[in-house]
C-alpha cells in the first residue's frame, strides 16, 4: 500500500498564472485609456503643507490645481501614443496607464489660497500651501 498525499488546493494552483494572462489580455491593445490614480504624499511642517504627487509623462499644461472650500483638487491627463501600425514595430503589451486622473485632498479649515505654489520637476508635482500666521506656533512668555 502506498501513501498518496492529497493537496486540496490543487485546483487553485494555476490561478495566479490565469489571472496574469487575463490581465495581460485586457491590456493587449484593447484598452486605449483608463482612469488612473497617481500616488501622493502629504507632509506637514511648521510653516506649510507639502504635497508630492507622481505625474510622470504629464505636461505642465495638462495639470490643473484648485483650492476650493477646504479641498485641494488635482486633475489632469496623460496621453501616450500607441499606434499598432508603427514603423518601429507593434506593441505586445501595455502596462503604462494613459488617461485622465483626479485627486481631492481635504485640508484643514484654516488653509487659504493666498500662498499656494505648484511646480513639476522630474515627474513629481510639488504643491506647497503656506499656513496662515494665526495658526503658526507662537511662544508665549510666562509672567511671574
Amino acid at each position: 500500500m502506498s501513501i498518496v498525499h492529497l493537496n486540496a488546493w490543487r485546483p487553485l494552483d494555476g490561478l495566479p498564472e490565469q489571472m496574469n494572462n487575463w490581465l495581460n489580455d485586457s491590456f493587449w491593445g484593447k484598452q486605449n485609456s483608463v482612469r488612473w490614480r497617481p500616488a501622493l504624499d502629504i507632509k506637514e511642517n511648521a510653516e506649510s503643507y507639502v504635497i508630492h504627487m507622481d505625474v510622470p509623462g504629464v505636461k505642465n499644461e495638462d495639470i490643473e490645481v484648485t483650492l476650493d472650500d477646504g479641498y485641494l483638487r488635482i486633475s489632469g491627463s496623460r496621453n501616450l501614443e500607441r499606434n499598432s501600425d508603427d514603423e518601429d514595430g507593434s506593441y505586445r503589451s501595455f502596462e503604462r496607464v494613459s488617461g485622465s486622473f483626479q485627486r481631492a485632498v481635504r485640508l484643514p479649515s484654516h488653509s487659504t489660497s493666498d500662498h499656494v505654489s505648484a511646480a513639476v520637476k522630474d515627474g513629481v508635482l510639488t504643491i506647497t500651501i503656506a499656513k496662515p500666521e494665526e495658526v503658526l506656533p507662537k511662544r508665549i512668555e510666562v509672567m511671574a
